[in-house]
C-alpha cells in the first residue's frame, strides 16, 4: 500500500473517528487516559484497518499534532517519506498473519527531526476470531541506531588503517561512516604534511570537487575556511549561521559553501598524541542553527579515528623515508657514488 492510498482512506477513517471521539469519557475511560499517558512511551491504537484511533500524549507532544491530525491514515504524515511504503507492507504481512510484529522507522519530531523508532505492535481479536483493533508502543530508538552505526563503522575502519589500505581510502570510508550515523552532514576531512603547514589530502565524498580539488598543497595560514580556522587555531569553529557571520562575510569561502547549499559547520582540529596538528575534519549542515549532542558525539568519534589513521600513515612514511636512507648509505660506502 503506498503513502498515497492510505491518505485516500483517512478522510472516512477521520468521519468514523469524529463520531466515535464525540461522546463525553466515563470516569473509567478518564482513569485509563491517564494511566496510558503515564506510559514512558509513545502508546497508540489502531483499528482493524490499520487507520489510527488513539495516541497517548506522549505521542501528541513528540510529534506536536493534536489527535485530529493523526486520525485515520494521517499518522503516515509523520512518518519518514523514505520509511512510509515499508511501514505499510510490513503492517500488511502483520494483518495477514494475524498477529503483531516490529519493525524500525523514522519518526518526524515536533521541530522536524527524524529519530529512529522501535514500532512494537499486538493484534486483538474479536468475539469472531477476526483481527478488531491493533495496540502497540513506538519506542526511541535513535541512540542505540547511531552507537550501532558508529561501532561497526569504527571496526570496519580500523581494520583498513591495520591493513594498511591508502589514507585516502580510509579518510573517505570515515566520511562515509559519519554520514551514514548522520545523514544530514556531509563530511570534509583534510590532512596536513609532516611540516604542519601545508595540506597534503583532502576528501569530501558527497560534496562538490569544487570545495576541496584546490586544497592539497595551500598552506594552512592561507586557508580561512571553517576547516582551516579549526586546524590554524587548535580549536572548533562553529558557524551556526554561514551567511551572517561575520568570520566569512562577503569572503570567497562563504560564497563557495552557500552555493553548495551548506549553511552552518562544525570544524574540529585532529591532533596528535603529543598535541601536534594532523589535519580538520569538519562537518556541515544545509540548515542554520546548533550542532546537537549526537553531532558532537559523532564528530568526537570520528576524530579519534581519524588521528590514529593519520598517525599510522606518517609513521609509515617516516618508515620508507629511513629505509631508502639506509640502502643509500649503505650504497654509498660500498660504491663511493649513489649510482
Amino acid at each position: 500500500m503506498s503513502k498515497n492510498g492510505a491518505e485516500g482512506r483517512s478522510a472516512r477513517a477521520s468521519r468514523s473517528a469524529a463520531a466515535s471521539l464525540s461522546a463525553p469519557p466515563t470516569e473509567n475511560e478518564r482513569d485509563l487516559q491517564r494511566v496510558v499517558d503515564s506510559i514512558p512511551a509513545m502508546a497508540w491504537s489502531a483499528r482493524a484497518d490499520g487507520t489510527g484511533n488513539f495516541f497517548n500524549r506522549r505521542y501528541l507532544d513528540y510529534v506536536g499534532l493534536s489527535a485530529g491530525q493523526l486520525e485515520g491514515w494521517q499518522w503516515t504524515s509523520v512518518v519518514h517519506p523514505d520509511d512510509v511504503d515499508r511501514v505499510m507492507a510490513c503492517w500488511e504481512a502483520f494483518n495477514a498473519a494475524g498477529s503483531g510484529g516490529e519493525i524500525e522507522a523514522r519518526l518526524r519530531r515536533h521541530d522536524g527531526v527524524y529519530r529512529w523508532f522501535s514500532f512494537r505492535s499486538s493484534a486483538s481479536p474479536g468475539a469472531d476470531g477476526k483481527i478488531a483493533q491493533w495496540y502497540g508502543v513506538n519506542i526511541d530508538i535513535e541512540d542505540q541506531k547511531r552507537t550501532a552505526i558508529m561501532l561497526a563503522g569504527e571496526r570496519r575502519l580500523l581494520e583498513l588503517v591495520a591493513s594498511s589500505r591508502p589514507i585516502r581510502d580510509i579518510l573517505v570510508a570515515l566520511c562515509e561512516v559519519i554520514e551514514q550515523a548522520a545523514p544530514d552532514c556531509p563530511c570534509e576531512i583534510r590532512t596536513l604534511d609532516a611540516t604542519g603547514t601545508v595540506y597534503e589530502i583532502a576528501v569530501a565524498p558527497t560534496l562538490s570537487c569544487k570545495l576541496i580539488e584546490s586544497v592539497p598543497g595551500t598552506p594552512l595560514a592561507d586557508d580561512m575556511s571553517p576547516a582551516g580556522r579549526a586546524a590554524a587555531h587548535k580549536t572548533t569553529i562553529i558557524a551556526k549561521n554561514i551567511a551572517t557571520d561575520p568570520r566569512w562575510q562577503n569572503t570567497d569561502v562563504q560564497k563557495r559553501l552557500l552555493d553548495e547549499g551548506l549553511r552552518s559547520a562544525c570544524g574540529v582540529p585532529i591532533s596528535s598524541k603529543d598535541g601536534g596538528i594532523l589535519g580538520s575534519l569538519c562537518v556541515y549542515r544545509s540548515e542554520t542553527g546548533e550542532f546537537r549532542p549526537e553531532h558532537q558525539d559523532i564528530i568526537q568519534r570520528a576524530v579519534h579515528i581519524s588521528s590514529i589513521a593519520i598517525e599510522r600513515y606518517r609513521a609509515e612514511n617516516e618508515l620508507k623515508r629511513r629505509q631508502f636512507l639506509l640502502v643509500t648509505a649503505e650504497r654509498i660506502s660500498e660504491t663511493g657514488s649513489f649510482s
